[in-house]
């Protein structure tokens, strides 16, 4: 019998996160004791100068008048144990031409940054000035490990864009099944009988 192939990650239609996935929430506590900083605009445009991003997994969305395309950084170590003290960086954002009428932001690059503040992640775009130009709230912090026993699997950070709902539900939501919903793997690394991933989703960008 043929050795089996390295395979590339399989992308369902949801997003990185497959429907299949069995959810745990609530089976490790996160406590935090002590009050947590919140990043100015002007330290996390210093932040993002400091960033390596990954071109090769960025993600296109084009629009009738414009595009949004977002750039990955570079896989980081223990990124949400990272995220809770210290913020995280998800991607850099760039406008062309016009945002959807649901961004409001004017053409250019944006870096942006996720926060727990008061108990839940918020996300804030900041210009190339360091200001804060939007504000998201409803982040999805997840962590996913992937069963692939005796297969080879390797991945990297990257974006992808999806829908809110299934196939079959478009048709009855319109544009409200799509409005703009990104995934953002941040690290992927091999362990034990299969891999970790820390993964994001964030609403309406």
């Amino acid at each position: 019998m043929a050795a089996k192939r390295p395979r590339s990650e399989r992308q369902d239609h949801i997003g990185l996160v497959s429907p299949a996935a069995t959810r745990f929430t609530g089976a490790v506590d996160i406590l935090i004791d002590g009050s947590l900083p919140v990043r100015t605009g002007k330290e996390i445009l210093a932040i993002a100068k400091k960033t390596r991003f990954n071109e090769a997994g960025a993600f296109e969305r084009k629009y009738s008048n414009g595009s949004l395309r977002y750039v990955p950084p570079i896989g980081t170590k223990k990124p949400m144990r990272n995220a809770f003290p210290e913020g995280l960086l998800l991607y850099k954002m760039i406008v062309d031409r016009k945002a959807p009428d649901h961004i409001n932001l004017d053409p250019g690059t944006y870096y942006f940054f996720m926060q727990f503040v008061n108990g839940r992640w918020i996300g804030v775009a900041v210009d190339l000035r360091g200001r804060v130009a939007c504000t998201s709230y409803g982040l999805i912090a997840r962590e996913l490990f992937t069963v692939h026993i005796g297969e080879r699997h390797i991945s990297t950070s990257k974006v992808i864009g999806h829908s809110i709902t299934v196939p079959s539900d478009v048709a009855k939501l319109g544009a409200a099944a799509d409005d703009g919903w990104v995934d953002v793997q941040i690290n992927w690394e091999p362990f034990g009988a299969g891999c970790w991933k820390d993964i994001v989703c964030v609403p309406g960008t």
